[in-house]
């Protein structure tokens, strides 16, 4: 067979091949079936209808069973909290009158109210001691600004979702009673079917909202492709199968992102309640920490932070300080007062103020006090802060270093003052035993006994002034402090006799040895001991009084162990103006004292390395502490 013959036959055969795998088109429908295909798609609008009724219905009746299951717990949490408040002390016949009696109304209050958890706070936000504490209980709640009335009448509250699942109402308390707020909740196991309507209602919801939005995509895809018809198998060529697929799809991609959405939100949230938290309790942490009193107030006046500090230093408690005006809390003629004033009205800062505070049966404080403002990022003001310390312990210091030093420059200038003075009595003293030896046979003139007398006493106060100004040579032993104080008692007692003053040893056991140089120690101790006794002529009491203590270092604020021995009259105390010269030389009240006793008491002492203090009150008495490190 020729070849252009066999390739032609060839390519018959495969067009003949494409002709048979060719899809055969689609044959038209027939005339009726456009109708049926109408009919069936209004018959699919019409149960989506009828579902989406359904499920409306289901939505209406789970949203009104969760209401008023939440009603219900609602009305038994105001009424526990209106029987609380009821309840609380108030000094009238029938409420409880001791913190026993109330807890056990409270316990008896919860189980008949079938509450999971009843509680009560001070007006700090702390729960209050004795308390049930639990899981789901803070140990603190955040109290609104005191600005900001809230309404106290539990019947007038919502209660609140808390993070642990549970139904809470917060009801803050006013009065007398030292209750700051309530707290009644009822966690999810107490809250019998509501869990369950409460996952009805969500579910019924989700439905609702996936029927809702596949019925209008529908019916949107329905009115664009030309009517029912365009619906039905014979347009779309998919049928209705192919709509439902479409929606079903929109639907999943729709929950699976809001799904997401929720997911990545909820993460953000916690995170950001939980930093939030940290940085509350760290800054908590911080103000209890700082040594100096820090007090926040706003614009109005009204304190907003009193930091433990401030407690100390100020003698204020906290609760009585929050949310109360500055002028209220410290007078209207503090020093406190007018710096917050004019921080408020003029915006004007303060700083490094120090003024003397009294205190009761106490030597006076010494405050320092500084202030800054509050401004929000904007630069707005918002309020201001006092920065209180207490600037006793730096003060006596001070006053110990400035006191050292006048004595180490009295005592120089002393010493070639005595030195010279001391040649010249020598010479005195030489010519006085002359002129008596011109009375041998008879007794000297008033004038001879006069300058030898008179001799003798400058070579006392030379000796003194010599003594001070030497460099101490100290011989120490170890010593039984008790052991020291009770010679000490028993040789002041003749004089003690002869003014009607009586004599009380408070030794403590606690104390030790201490390593001293005993006869110096125990000239420091006879020299206070009779000055007490001379400050009560009239009569009086001397306490010597030893404790094992702690005390700073020289020059530091750096405290060491010790012990104290203190000696207290009830004599007629030292005015202010003089107590600032007590340690000086030749400083005396007495007419024959020569002003050296305590300046070289302080002296020795100081040499020892400890402290001696001066406290004392005009019309109460004077006291005189020895403070002396503890052996090793």
């Amino acid at each position: 067979m020729p070849a252009s013959i066999q390739a032609t036959r060839r390519q018959a055969e495969g067009s003949a091949r494409l002709v048979e795998e060719r899809p055969a088109p689609p044959r038209p429908a027939p005339p009726g079936d456009s109708s049926r295909d109408d009919r069936k798609s209004l018959l699919a609008l019409g149960g989506l209808c009828v579902l989406v009724l359904l499920v409306a219905l289901a939505f209406h009746l789970t949203s009104t069973l969760r209401q008023q299951l939440e009603d219900e717990l609602a009305d038994r949490l105001r009424l526990s909290a209106q029987l609380v408040t009821e309840s609380l002390p108030t000094g009238d016949a029938g409420h409880p009158t001791t913190d026993a009696e109330l807890r056990e109304r409270l316990e008896e209050i919860r189980e008949t109210t079938s509450l999971s958890d009843l509680v009560l706070y001070d007006v700090e936000g702390e729960l209050m001691e004795g308390m049930p504490d639990g899981p789901a209980v803070p140990r603190r709640i955040r109290l609104a600004n005191p600005e900001r009335a809230e309404p106290t009448d539990p019947t007038t509250r919502d209660p609140e979702w808390d993070s642990a699942g549970g139904l809470s109402l917060v009801v803050p308390l006013g009065g007398d009673s030292g209750v700051g707020a309530l707290l009644a909740r009822i966690d999810r196991r107490a809250q019998g079917s509501l869990p369950t309507a409460r996952l009805l209602f969500q579910v019924a919801k989700g439905l609702a909202a996936i029927v809702i939005v596949s019925g209008f995509l529908i019916i949107v895809r329905w009115l664009f492709k030309g009517g029912p018809s365009a619906v039905g198998p014979a347009r779309t060529g998919a049928g209705t199968g192919s709509d439902v697929e479409v929606v079903l799809g929109t639907m999943k991609e729709v929950m699976t992102t809001l799904k997401d959405n929720e997911t990545r939100y909820r993460d953000r949230a916690t995170a950001a309640e939980a930093d939030a938290l940290r940085h509350r309790v760290t800054n908590d942490h911080v103000l209890a920490s700082v040594s100096s009193g820090i007090i926040a107030f706003d614009l109005s006046g009204r304190i907003t932070e009193f930091n433990r500090a401030a407690e100390v230093i100020l003698a204020i408690r906290r609760r009585h300080a929050i949310g109360r005006p500055v002028a209220s809390v410290f007078g209207d003629d503090d020093r406190l007062t007018a710096i917050a004033s004019d921080l408020i009205d003029w915006a004007r800062t303060t700083a490094g103020v120090e003024w003397s505070c009294p205190v009761p049966d106490g030597d006076p404080r010494w405050i320092g006090a500084s202030s800054s403002v509050i401004r929000a990022d904007d630069g707005t003001l918002l309020g201001g802060i006092l920065l209180v310390s207490d600037l006793t312990q730096t003060k006596r210091l001070r006053e110990q270093m400035l006191l050292k030093d006048r004595l180490s420059a009295v005592g120089e200038m002393s010493a070639g003052i005595a030195h010279e003075i001391k040649n010249s009595l020598h010479s005195l003293n030489g010519f006085a035993n002359l002129l008596r030896e011109d009375f041998a046979d008879r007794e000297p003139s008033l004038a001879v006994r006069g300058i030898l007398s008179e001799v003798r006493s400058l070579e006392s106060l030379v000796h003194g002034i010599l003594e001070f100004s030497k460099p101490s040579r100290l011989d120490k032993q170890r010593v039984t402090v008790n052991d020291l104080v009770r010679e000490i008692e028993t040789r002041a007692r003749a004089a003690v006799a002869e003014v009607g003053v009586r004599t009380e040893l408070d030794l403590s056991e606690e104390v030790g040895d201490v390593l001293v140089d005993p006869s110096a120690l125990r000239r420091v101790c006879l020299n206070l001991a009779l000055n007490a006794i001379e400050a009560m002529p009239g009569g009086g009491e001397l306490t010597i009084t030893t404790r094992s203590t702690e005390f700073p270092s020289e020059g530091t604020d750096a405290r060491r162990r010790g012990i104290r021995i203190a000696f207290r009259d009830t004599g007629p105390g030292i005015p202010e103006s003089d107590r600032a010269r007590v340690f000086t030389p030749f400083y005396t009240t007495k007419r024959s004292g020569n002003g050296l006793g305590l300046a070289l008491a302080h002296k020795t002492v100081t040499d020892h390395g400890g402290r001696l203090q001066l406290h004392s009150r005009v019309g109460v008495g004077t006291e005189f502490v020895i403070h002396l490190p503890a052996e090793g």
